[in-house]
């Protein structure tokens, strides 16, 4: 299937839902709406886009008849304002009242598009109105109004980039790999190159098949170069924790070691290209090679222990007070007993085989003898516990270290269809191309989209140009939760296929609550991924989140074919989720609609903020 289609596809799912139980209203909106039954105290009973919810309204109506309201206000009780005094049943009926109502002067081309959104029910605001008619002014109807409705049902920012963003991805989705080539054959074209651009394809590579150990340890002393002339150390910490740099040596003997290299370089240092990856480098300090920085952070990345590095910090605190004072509170005690056990006392055995016979006794311990820990913990197999899990604290990552770290996993993981392999390469990407949240922030190692902005205003050449900003309109098309006071994330990816080692590029499509950190809460959720396979051809996996409340959808042309190759995962995967605390809810099976004209019912299935709206279920 052609990118297009596939984009449009998605587009089509992920607006139609397959719970479809609850009607999300806000501040402002527009709506139909039937009076079912009137109730005291000016309530009444209403029916809008087929979900029944009270509020509260301030004229006296007729029951069964259907009038043009605005949500007024949505707490602590929904209350309605009736625009129209009269029923309005038609689409132009009500665009005429809702003209009127807000003093609107349209134009036919914007009565037009006002008119397709309302025979969509999609919910409209004074507000967005008063913005989305200057959006794709150049695009045909149908095209405003498909990408509109989707700005308008999912609550995104009424702005032109986002609009050129979500037309970019539906209309317009181009190869990612055929754009880089073209970006990084300009660059080539030019006589000199700049430090960015050669830092712009060193990030680059991470959308490019397997690279060579030479690419490699060119992009690594590139890096670590650029940073010893900034005076950062990042770089040379986190490949000191891998290994790579002895630990012995201190950051000054590394800084001269490195001015030192570069300066016995006898043709200009570029790591960009592949003209320029043919060079070997010579003299590399402390014996560095591609191969021990392949090795050495893909042993390091397996180490890190995510979010649990946190609670790993805790205990160990615990632990050490413990050993001090040879005594432990009440409080101690019951959190070691939280938190030494799940995936945390899981990672941690992975981590320490060796370990594991220390780990049992503490443990054991901990639910059974707590008086007997400040003991266990001042014998040999008690320090040398705290000394391993100190190690292993030690070894983790955060901040720009972290991101250096996911950049490298990226670049030296080797094309594989595994699992660990997949992720690797997703993390990399995503880390990659996001956009930095904070001043100053990541300056050693930006995105790849403020690297795109840097060399597209550095240079004079508008073929470079040309070629950045092509690729940062498709990144961004991908990013579509660039406002910080959004509550929820969606991003969507076309995947090289040259980057996974696949044989067709995978498409993703991410969404869900927002955490404090900008990352997509695990527990409210929604992946849908597309794939063409050689026997199954084009399917879709469209899974979701709820309160760690799973339910899977996958569809194909065929469901029938493929039902009993489905089911027969079915346990597994259940086994699995209940492996992790989730729970499993259903896996349905339903027939892929390319050409799927479903009107969407709801914008987003998660909560909103306080005061922006309410949800109702039927």
């Amino acid at each position: 299937m052609q990118p297009k289609p596939i984009n449009q596809l998605f587009q089509s799912i992920r607006l139609s839902r397959t719970d479809a139980s609850k009607l999300a209203v806000r501040t402002g909106q527009i709506l139909p709406a039937r009076v079912i039954k009137f109730l005291p105290e000016n309530r009444a009973l209403m029916q809008m886009s087929g979900k029944q919810i009270v509020g509260q309204i301030d004229t006296e109506l007729h029951a069964n008849q259907k009038y043009l309201m605005q949500v007024m206000e949505t707490s602590p009780a929904v209350k309605m304002k009736v625009l129209s005094q009269k029923p309005v049943n038609d689409p132009g009926e009500r665009m005429n009242v809702i003209m009127q109502a807000l003093g609107l002067k349209l134009t036919k081309a914007n009565q037009a598009l006002l008119q397709g959104l309302m025979k969509q029910q999609i919910p409209l605001s004074k507000e967005a109105l008063g913005q989305l008619f200057a959006l794709g002014k150049e695009d045909a109807l149908s095209t405003r109004t498909t990408i509109l409705s989707e700005m308008l049902l999912r609550n995104m920012p009424m702005t032109e980039q986002v609009y050129q963003s979500l037309s970019k991805r539906l209309n317009q989705p181009i190869s990612i790999n055929q754009v880089i080539q073209q970006l990084e054959n300009q660059m080539m074209a030019s006589k000199q190159q700049t430090v960015n651009q050669i830092q712009l394809a060193s990030s680059l590579q991470l959308f490019q098949g397997e690279r060579s150990s030479n690419q490699i340890l060119h992009t690594f002393m590139f890096q670590a170069l650029r940073e010893v002339g900034s005076g950062s150390q990042t770089t040379f910490q986190l490949f000191q924790k891998a290994g790579v740099i002895p630990s012995q040596i201190s950051y000054a003997e590394w800084s001269a070691h490195i001015r030192a290299w570069a300066a016995s370089q006898s043709d200009r240092f570029q790591p960009s290209g592949n003209q320029m990856m043919n060079g070997q480098l010579h003299s590399v300090p402390f014996s560095i090679t591609g191969e021990k920085i392949s090795t050495s952070i893909q042993q390091l990345a397996n180490q890190q222990l995510g979010n649990s590095r946190r609670s790993l910090q805790t205990v160990l605190d615990i632990m050490q007070s413990i050993q001090s004072h040879s005594t432990i509170t009440k409080e101690q005690h019951q959190k070691l007993k939280s938190l030494l056990q799940g995936s945390l006392l899981t990672n941690i055995k992975k981590q320490l085989p060796m370990q594991q016979t220390m780990l049992d006794q503490l443990t054991n311990s901990i639910q059974q003898r707590p008086t007997d820990i400040a003991g266990f913990l001042h014998t040999t197999n008690g320090t040398q516990l705290i000394e391993s899990l100190t190690h292993l604290q030690q070894l983790q990552t955060a901040g720009e270290q972290r991101r250096v770290l996911l950049f490298f996993r990226g670049l030296t993981q080797p094309p594989s269809e595994s699992t660990t392999a997949v992720m690797a390469k997703l993390l990399s990407f995503m880390e990659l191309t996001q956009v930095e949240s904070g001043k100053g922030k990541f300056n050693n190692l930006p995105s790849i989209l403020s690297q795109l902005q840097q060399v597209q205003s550095q240079s004079t050449s508008t073929s470079i140009q040309a070629a950045a900003q092509q690729i940062q309109q498709t990144i961004q098309a991908m990013h579509l939760s660039m406002e910080s006071s959004r509550d929820f994330i969606q991003f969507s990816a076309q995947l090289p296929k040259e980057m996974l080692g696949l044989n067709e590029d995978l498409w993703m499509d991410f969404e869900g609550k927002k955490q404090t950190d900008g990352t997509i809460h695990p527990e409210q959720c929604r992946i849908m991924f597309y794939l063409d396979l050689p026997r199954l051809s084009n399917i879709v996996v469209d899974m979701q989140v709820m309160n760690r409340m799973v339910d899977v959808t996958i569809y194909h042309q065929d469901p029938k074919s493929v039902r009993s190759l489905v089911h027969l995962y079915e346990q597994d995967l259940k086994a699995g989720l209940q492996g992790i605390n989730y729970q499993f809810t259903g896996l349905h099976l339903k027939k892929l609609r390319e050409d799927s004209n479903k009107r969407p019912v709801d914008p987003f299935p998660y909560p909103l903020k306080q005061g922006e709206g309410i949800d109702f279920k039927a």
